[in-house]
């Protein structure tokens, strides 16, 4: 892992996409604080504020190591805006219903906020939260 705040976030995108949850945890120990902060927007079934690097390491990976997964997977990074101790990643992903197979081709923009060199937060902007909350209640798009 580079020091370099844009190749940490490529780093982890490039962890998500390769399911590697031990280069996941490595970031996640190494790069993020304790309160860091995971942002979705309110208006999606999963949306508000997870707090707390033990509980989205957690999360991390889980998204990497289900057999069966929800919400966001085959996510692809396909764009990188280094800001400094801004840095914004645009992803496309496909968005699934818990307990089926059906997804939703999604893309977002995820915001990290980075202090002294670790995330501080990470918010997700979503281009269609509409069709992922509709999607996400299992009622077609």
């Amino acid at each position: 892992m580079s020091g370099d705040n844009g190749e940490v976030v490529g780093d982890f995108y490039r962890a998500l996409s390769d399911r590697n949850s031990y280069m996941l945890e490595g970031i996640v120990r190494e790069r993020f604080t304790e309160q860091v902060r995971l942002v979705y927007p309110d208006s999606l079934p999963h949306g508000g504020t997870i707090s707390g690097s033990a509980r989205l390491a957690k999360i991390f990976s889980r998204m990497v190591s289900a057999d069966a997964p929800a919400g966001a997977v085959n996510i692809r990074l396909t764009d990188l805006i280094d800001g400094g101790d801004r840095v914004v990643a645009h992803i496309d992903f496909e968005w699934r219903v818990p307990g089926t197979a059906d997804g939703l081709p999604m893309s977002a923009l995820e915001l990290w906020t980075f202090q002294d060199g670790l995330v501080q937060e990470i918010r997700a902007f979503y281009w269609d939260t509409t069709a992922v909350a509709r999607h996400g209640m299992g009622t077609s798009s």
